[in-house]
């Protein structure tokens, strides 16, 4: 899974990661804000699957990424709140 940063902040900044499916969105998070410095609350996340440029917003923090149907090869958007 690629990490990719469009937060003013962070320079467009990328990073692969592997993420277990079993891991929710709240440590997810917790994970983006320690990698790219960007506030928990601040983080609006979005993902894209390999295959498809279509975006999917990430809104349920209780979920975890297999419930968004993430796979290898995908990328998470972050994306700053103002």
């Amino acid at each position: 899974m690629e990490l990719v940063s469009e937060c003013s902040s962070t320079n467009g900044k990328k990073m692969s990661k592997k993420l277990l499916k079993t891991m929710e969105v709240t440590q997810l998070k917790a994970l983006i804000g320690k990698v790219f410095k960007i506030d928990v609350l601040k983080q609006k996340l979005a993902y894209t699957q390999p295959e498809d440029d279509k975006e999917w917003p990430i809104a349920d923090d209780a979920r975890t990424i297999d419930f968004y149907g993430m796979e290898d090869g995908g990328k998470i958007f972050v994306r700053e709140l103002n």
